[in-house]
């Protein structure tokens, strides 16, 4: 059993939430209801719960400011935010997870299995980066976290040279040759890459533009990157595919 707090200035969300987790997270035991940021922080200091579930906008504290004087707890934090890109973006980035408002019992079970998937969803480290992307709004993260099957691993987007769908794992393949087994979907690495110059060639394949070593022609034609190997590029993916290389 996972100890939680809910924390949440609207009664309506701290409603619904309780409902939710009462009717479809039997593994998870709710010790504390929070109505503001400083009870929270209290509450989570006194319980040391192992999940948190919090509001982003409330009054006296947001949720980032609680989550910056419990960040060094060994607690797991599941955002419930209204639709907002950049925050969403952010969380993506650092591997946080978050429910969109109004939270469906679909995307409560799905946020809390990734949650239990890992140890200790926390360290410093990790807010940190959170907290950093959410002040640099105007600037594309530099690092991703990966959720890896005992914690997180932080790297540098650019250092990524391809990654290979495995079903819903992903195989990230680097400029130095390591490999990391990521739980993820590819999928989910094409919505957060695309922007730094990645491009899902093939439906198994998201690559980065600037490490391939040349390109060779046929239906579809495949592409060989710097560590030689290569790729497939799918006849319905050749034409955007051959436009974004001409600008590379």
């Amino acid at each position: 059993m996972l100890n939680t707090i809910i924390i949440d200035d609207e009664q309506d969300g701290r409603d619904v939430l309780q409902m939710l987790v009462t009717d479809f997270c039997p593994d998870l035991t709710i010790v504390d209801i929070c109505t503001n940021g400083k009870e929270g922080v209290k509450s989570i200091l006194k319980h040391k719960p192992d999940l948190v579930f919090m509001d982003i906008d409330m009054p006296d504290m947001t949720g980032f400011d609680v989550l910056d004087c419990v960040k060094n707890l060994k607690l797991k934090i599941i955002f419930v935010t209204a639709h907002n890109q950049h925050a969403i973006r952010a969380f993506k980035y650092s591997a946080i997870d978050y429910i969109l408002k109004p939270p469906s019992p679909q995307s409560l079970i799905e946020a809390v299995e990734k949650a239990k998937q890992i140890e200790f969803r926390n360290d410093g480290g990790q807010y940190d980066l959170l907290l950093n992307q959410l002040k640099q709004e105007d600037h594309l993260p530099d690092v991703i976290a990966l959720p890896m099957a005992d914690g997180l691993q932080v790297v540098n987007i650019q250092d990524i040279m391809y990654c290979k769908a495995d079903r819903n794992y992903t195989h990230i393949h680097f400029i130095d040759k390591r490999k990391l087994l990521v739980s993820k979907q590819l999928k989910e690495f094409e919505n957060l890459l695309a922007p730094h110059n990645f491009f899902r060639v093939h439906h198994s394949y998201l690559i980065n533009l600037k490490y391939i070593s040349k390109y060779v022609k046929g239906e579809g034609g495949y592409v060989v990157m710097k560590d030689d190997c290569s790729i497939e590029v799918s006849r319905q993916k050749k034409d955007e595919f051959l436009k974004l290389i001409n600008k590379v």
